[in-house]
């Protein structure tokens, strides 16, 4: 038991960090990691809701983001430890992102732009990580950004792909990919851009994966999982393994059983989310798949509190107390608002917290929440004038919601 106390004080520490040392970008051995069964994991975590639902949602602030011509797309980002909200306008033509960062002046006020040819943005303690595909020149760069709007470092992968990097707890990214010598690596980066390590081999390839997930637990160990087949598994059959923070195995490669067809041909790519026992679970276009517990080679059943609710997501909020479940884009309601349900770290369910556009039916937009707890919405209402079109997109956050 005491083990299964010091993972729960770790877990809270760990998450704690971006708000207690936005300035600092270590302190916690890389290697170490809890060996305990998921049971003993399980028993130490909390079921208390107390402070973990906000009353309402309270006021919020917003701003209005621009794009040019009909084909582009307005975006956001969560927020940062320091409460800068990133919001996106995507030119689905060139494939060119223009992020502004608000919140800098008593939260108010726009921030730099940053062009980049088509990235995700991961929050940081202090700015961002992104993933630029410079599909032109056929590189992909990992770039890390000072809140300022400085680049910090950039690294070029070794992949002429794009690369969709995995959050790290705010200290940092993980990436995982197929390089161009037939190796699945995968890599993890601190939160100014440097690499922990060189790129550690996940597997050897006979081709391509058709899919790669990749995600790191609670106990700071990486997994990715892919496309079983190109290892040399049966079809269908996913194939996994375990790594340190510093790519040092923790496990051979592993086969988790073959994945059903509908799943496979989901339009969404497949995800990794992080439990607070040390597992995690895989998400494929909104349909839960499996759990896979901290270094498990056999994966079991995703949580009934979760498994209940696909087309959600589950993101820690309150410094690791609890998490909050983020509804999918693209749902066509009677009514125009979205619920972020609220959930203790043993899934108990403590509420729900509303926020409402109007009372007309919409399609709904992007809903995030930040590493600082900042809740962010993107309007679905959009007007468009003149030709070409300028379109003009509302984005509303509120400050520390969720911290």
């Amino acid at each position: 038991m005491k083990r299964s106390i010091r993972r729960d004080r770790w877990v809270r520490m760990l998450y704690a960090l971006p708000l207690a040392l936005a300035a600092c970008s270590g302190g916690v051995p890389e290697e170490e990691s809890s060996s305990h069964a998921a049971t003993d994991a399980q028993a130490a975590l909390s079921s208390d809701c107390t402070g973990l639902r906000p009353d309402r949602a309270g006021p919020w602030l917003s701003d209005a983001s621009f794009s040019e011509g009909e084909e582009a797309t307005c975006g956001i980002g969560p927020s940062d430890g320091l409460g800068h909200v990133p919001v996106a306008s995507n030119n689905t033509m060139s494939g060119m992102t223009l992020w502004k960062v608000l919140g800098l002046e008593a939260g108010r006020g726009s921030g730099y732009f940053w062009y980049l040819d088509r990235a995700d943005l991961l929050p940081q303690h202090d700015g961002f990580i992104s993933v630029d595909y410079i599909w032109h020149m056929g590189e992909t760069h990992l770039k890390s950004w000072g809140a300022g709007g400085s680049l910090r470092k950039d690294t070029m992968l070794m992949t002429s792909d794009f690369v969709r990097p995995v959050p790290d707890f705010g200290s940092g990214a993980l990436v995982a990919y197929a390089a161009g010598d037939g190796h699945l690596v995968a890599q993890r980066f601190v939160s100014d851009g440097t690499p922990r390590s060189e790129p550690a081999e996940v597997a050897m390839l006979s081709r391509k994966p058709a899919w790669i997930a990749a995600g790191v637990n609670a106990d700071r160990d990486t997994l990715v999982l892919f496309e079983g087949a190109a290892a040399g598994l049966e079809p269908s059959h996913i194939a996994g393994r375990w790594l340190s923070a510093t790519g040092v195995p923790r496990t051979d490669v592993f086969d988790l059983g073959a994945l059903s067809l509908s799943a496979m041909a989901g339009a969404q790519a497949p995800s990794l989310y992080p439990l607070y026992d040390g597992s995690l679970v895989l998400q494929w276009d909104g349909a839960w798949i499996m759990r896979i517990a901290a270094r498990a080679t056999k994966a079991t059943a995703v949580p009934s509190w979760l498994s209940a609710r696909p087309d959600m997501r589950p993101v820690w909020i309150r410094g690791g107390r609890g998490y909050g479940l983020i509804p999918s884009e693209g749902r066509n309601v009677p009514a125009c608002y979205q619920q972020i349900r609220i959930h203790a770290q043993d899934g108990n369910y403590c509420g729900t917290v509303t926020l409402g556009v109007d009372d007309q039916p919409c399609v709904t937009q992007r809903l995030e929440v930040g590493l600082d707890g900042t809740v962010i919405q993107r309007s679905p209402r959009t007007s468009c004038e003149g030709d070409p079109a300028v379109c003009t997109c509302t984005v509303r956050w509120w400050p520390g919601l969720l911290r």
